[in-house]
């Protein structure tokens, strides 16, 4: 779904303040912003990275006019991540606050391994605010279908960015239980909802079916492919807006 023109609106402002522009980003602007981003990524990583000052080696010197001048650079691929994931480091592993070894639905082979930083995951608490901003309001009681035991991970900090944008996070974790989810969400009177999309199809046709008073204004969908019938079926039983989050381990 498409946000409407207001909030379309707030969240450029957001990206301008991040990136230290002005209120009107133009796509000129955007360009030059991102030139110079991939210019100082790349320096970063070859200056500090044990993976990358190999990979790199007989690539640095050349110069970066555009976008399309990356074509000449080679490829990170998944196996390096899960064979070399250390090596990829720009920082001291003492700067380092949480690693994650995560199989996904996308992951074939051996698990990989992603280390973040305290302000990778603030930036990530940022993003994750900003955008749940643009369809939730302040008070709504947001259910979170998605691991949150352990601190910094995915779903905690979805809660951390909710409590900053003024909304009410609600911590499930994922639906091992149809019926007792249900039934929750209609205690907890939840809003919105975050999760799975095949999980979040399933509460809605058990809710459907057993005809349980749920007001679900928003439902966030992640972590997998989403196919338009689910969208549509949401849609349907609940009369929800479905918003897409696309990502992967990397």
């Amino acid at each position: 779904m498409r946000g409407t023109v207001q909030q379309n609106k707030m969240f450029e402002a957001w990206n301008a303040k991040k990136m230290g522009l002005g209120s009107n980003l133009t796509r000129e602007q955007i360009a030059h912003y991102q030139l110079h981003k991939v210019r100082q990524t790349i320096k970063l990583a070859y200056g500090n990275s044990p993976f990358y000052r190999k990979l790199l080696k007989n690539f640095v010197s050349k110069e970066i006019n555009c976008m399309e001048d990356l074509h000449q650079f080679p490829f990170t691929t998944a196996d390096h991540i899960r064979e070399q994931a250390r090596q990829f480091l720009c920082v001291s592993q003492s700067d380092i606050s949480r690693i994650v070894t995560l199989d996904s639905s996308g992951t074939t082979g051996e698990a990989k391994r992603i280390y973040f930083t305290n302000f990778d995951q603030e930036l990530t608490i940022d993003f994750f605010q900003q955008g749940m901003s643009i369809f939730l309001k302040r008070g709504d009681r947001v259910l979170i279908l998605l691991p949150g035991e352990r601190v910094g991970s995915v779903g905690d900090l979805l809660f951390k960015a909710l409590e900053r944008a003024g909304v009410v996070p609600i911590l499930h974790g994922l639906v091992q239980n149809i019926p007792k989810t249900v039934e929750f969400m209609v205690q907890e009177r939840i809003d919105s909802l975050v999760g799975i999309p095949i999980q979040v199809l399933a509460l809605a046709r058990y809710a459907e079916m057993t005809k349980k008073a749920i007001q679900i204004k928003s439902a966030l969908l992640s972590t997998d492919h989403v196919p338009d019938v689910i969208i549509q079926e949401l849609a349907r039983v609940w009369g929800c807006q479905v918003f897409e989050h696309y990502g992967m381990t990397e």
